[in-house]
């Protein structure tokens, strides 16, 4: 199941990294997820050490550089299991406490922040390709916000929402994050070079078919869906 862009990015200028952002947008839309996909187990391996190597590089202390990197194979059932593991782990969590923190410090150290990327201009209608637009509460406040320019697949919607659906929910709410650290690394660099960008890979694991779970500092297993898993 794929997503689906409700514009053209080639409409929209993204200022000094438009052309990356364009690219991450492109690669988003290609995960086509929780199906078989192309990727070998070893493919899947190597972008998740590159993922690991870049992000290593920016915070040393949050990231190993040697982590247990093993391939798991299963159904539906299984990655549901994966997914409830790593949501009932209390003393780890991955995307908030160490994804989120990376590209914390990177937005601080590139002095960037969302808030003054809104100031440049008033969004308040945004268009569908517009990252981001502006909301002005009722002591006119201003408040940036993230636009939803990366929809979750229609297929996904349309399923009821217990069951796999939920998991299914839940991991592309995270995934959805890293491509939004993503452009925001982008943003923050204010250039379209993406080689120390750590969450290009990740995007690029999803797309080769395979589903990080982080068990620890030292530990991850990539999920791949067998072949029986195809619905």
């Amino acid at each position: 199941m794929k997503s689906s862009l409700l514009f053209d990015p080639r409409d929209y200028d993204y200022g000094d990294a438009t052309e990356s952002i364009r690219s991450i947008l492109a690669e988003w839309m290609e995960i086509d997820w929780f199906e078989p996909t192309f990727g070998t187990s070893d493919q899947c391996i190597s972008l998740f050490r590159e993922h690991q190597r870049l992000a290593h590089a920016q915070a040393p202390d949050l990231f190993s550089s040697q982590p247990d990197v093993r391939v798991v194979s299963g159904d539906r059932s299984d990655f549901m299991a994966w997914c409830q593991r790593v949501r009932s782990q209390t003393s780890w969590d991955w995307k908030f406490s160490v994804l989120k923190h990376l590209s914390s410090q990177h937005a601080q150290a590139r002095n960037w922040s969302l808030q003054s990327e809104g100031d440049h201009g008033s969004l308040a209608h945004p268009r569908p390709g517009d990252l981001f637009f502006v909301f002005v509460d009722a002591t006119a406040a201003r408040q940036v916000i993230w636009n939803n320019v990366m929809p979750t697949p229609p297929a996904l919607d349309a399923l009821p929402r217990e069951g796999f659906a939920e998991a299914a929910r839940f991991y592309i709410s995270y995934a959805h994050n890293d491509a939004l650290d993503c452009v925001k690394w982008q943003l923050a660099e204010r250039s379209d070079d993406m080689t120390a960008n750590p969450f290009l890979p990740l995007l690029l694991c999803y797309q080769a078919g395979a589903y990080p779970f982080s068990l620890g500092r030292d530990t991850v297993v990539l999920f791949r869906f067998a072949e029986s898993g195809r619905s």
